[in-house]
């Protein structure tokens, strides 16, 4: 019995996530090494704030409407064009930093949050919006103790994802596309990663009713 849980748990995480591996192999891909624990932390934090939202739906506490879960999708909608508008800037700080040298570089490999880190976190909740129309009647079917090795499934999938997206970033012909081109790149997979939660929510259509 539970190693069908966990079977299942595993299936659920797979099925659900599988298009974060390439956001996570982006974020990777365009960041120095030193930043790598924010990328990881951040995909904690947004799929972690996914579980505890199912985990209150599943015992009857919701507090966003399924109409609206679509509208997630403004936010990697914002972070991408923010990025177009940003990139000079961008530019201009990381030669900043450069002329600061690696004192200063050695002192950013102990900063666990940041920027990136809410940016992580902000696409991963965004882009999870739908699964918790899976996982609030997942977990609904399931008993406490169940509940819990589901859980410990699924933060050991993330580290799992967040490996095979850091291994597929370090492939030489993906991360010479992502290094330079990346910067187009990712503005406009995040646009039309937001234009697919919206879509996939239906939340055109409801502005749709709502203004007819």
């Amino acid at each position: 019995m539970l190693i069908t849980s966990i079977l299942t748990a595993i299936g659920t995480f797979i099925v659900t996530n599988i298009d974060d591996i390439f956001i996570l192999m982006i974020f990777f891909a365009q960041i120095e090494k030193a930043r790598h624990t924010q990328v990881v932390l951040g995909q904690y934090i947004g799929f972690g704030l996914l579980v505890i939202l199912s985990l209150l739906g599943a015992f009857g506490f919701t507090f966003l409407p399924p109409e609206w879960a679509g509208f997630l999708g403004l936010i990697p909608i914002f972070l991408g064009v923010r990025m177009f508008f940003k990139k000079e800037e961008e530019d201009e700080a990381e030669e900043a930093l450069e002329k600061l040298g690696d004192v200063k570089s050695q002192a950013s490999n102990n900063h666990f949050f940041g920027p990136l880190t809410s940016k992580v976190a902000a696409i991963t909740f965004a882009n999870g919006g739908d699964n918790l129309g899976i996982y609030i009647p997942y977990f609904t079917t399931q008993g406490n103790a169940s509940l819990f090795y589901i859980a410990i499934v699924f933060f050991v999938m993330v580290a799992v994802w967040c490996f095979l997206g850091y291994r597929l970033a370090s492939l030489p012909a993906i991360l010479k596309i992502l290094q330079k081109y990346g910067s187009v790149i990712v503005p406009v997979v995040f646009i039309i990663l937001g234009i697919s939660i919206m879509l996939h929510g239906d939340s055109f259509a409801y502005v749709m009713r709502l203004i007819g």
